[in-house]
């Protein structure tokens, strides 16, 4: 201890002789380590934490293929059938793959929001519960159910003032009247950012012909069961599709990966990148500060 303390001291004595180029160093070890701590953090939030929602490793995102190539849509004639036919998922859900622009009345301005239809079985697929009031329930989820909305935070505290008050109250989407049935919780999202959620059944918008593809596929693997035993299981059915409705589902299958690593592929490559690009940015300080030591 007593040497270390020696060559701290000799260090700041040779720092205090020579101010500036003290300066000019630490300020260019501290662009490359500030710049690499940085690049770390954004790299280990996007591909090192979990998802936060129920047992994140169980989650998986369905997505079609057109001859092997993601589409990624399908059609909800088509998620019914790999729904209703499988044996590897506790549930299978199903959302727009984009959001729809919605009209409110009934509140003191009409506003235009940010909405998307989803199956009633999203939320407890992804054990998401309500903050306030509940998620959908069967009922409104079924075909000719009931209509409901379920409002995000956001919207919630911007609107209503967070009134809990505001489960009384029915507005008006489109023209139809709605029940708010719940709010979401405040840190709640997927996929999209969206003001409201609306359910999505058999018979309604965007849901009765087999050849159009507007919707994504989530679903919770059963305990026990991998994602290649049930693309193997989807693969199947994917066959026994083809071979009913040749004309629509011709060269059509569904991709089965997990959540996490669907939602990252897109960026994971990029991310490496500007890793690396950032790596090469701190060996460039350090060059440059055994340069200056050098002169």
């Amino acid at each position: 201890m007593g040497v270390l303390w020696q060559d701290i001291r000799y260090s700041l004595r040779s720092l205090a002789k020579s101010p500036g180029f003290s300066s000019v160093v630490m300020l260019t070890l501290a662009v490359g380590i500030g710049a690499t701590v940085a690049m770390y953090s954004i790299l280990e939030a996007a591909l090192g934490r979990s998802l936060p929602f129920q047992d994140p490793q169980s989650l998986v995102l369905g997505r079609a293929t057109f001859n092997g190539n993601v589409n990624p849509f399908a059609s909800f004639p088509d998620y019914l059938d790999y729904r209703d036919q499988n044996q590897s998922f506790e549930s299978l859900a199903a959302l727009t793959g984009f959001t729809l622009p919605v009209t409110i009345t009934g509140v003191d301005e009409p506003e235009r929001l940010t909405g998307i239809l989803v199956t009633g079985g999203l939320f407890p697929t992804l054990g998401a519960s309500a903050h306030l009031g509940r998620t959908f329930s069967a009922e409104e989820s079924a075909p000719g159910g009931t209509p409901a909305l379920l409002l995000s935070y956001g919207y919630w505290q911007r609107q209503f003032g967070g009134s809990t008050e505001v489960l009384d109250r029915t507005v008006n989407i489109n023209g139809t009247p709605m029940p708010i049935v719940g709010v979401m919780p405040a840190d709640f999202h997927f996929l999209y950012d969206v003001d409201a959620w609306l359910p999505g059944a058999d018979g309604g918008p965007m849901t009765g012909i087999r050849r159009y593809h507007n919707w994504v596929m989530v679903g919770r693997l059963k305990p026990g069961v991998t994602t290649e035993e049930a693309q193997a299981e989807m693969d199947l059915i994917s066959a026994q599709l083809t071979e009913a409705y040749p004309e629509s589902n011709s060269n059509k299958a569904l991709q089965i990966d997990g959540l996490h690593e669907a939602l990252v592929e897109d960026y994971r490559q990029i991310l490496f990148i500007l890793m690396g690009a950032i790596l090469l940015v701190l060996l460039i300080a350090c060059g440059n500060v055994a340069s200056l030591l050098m002169a």
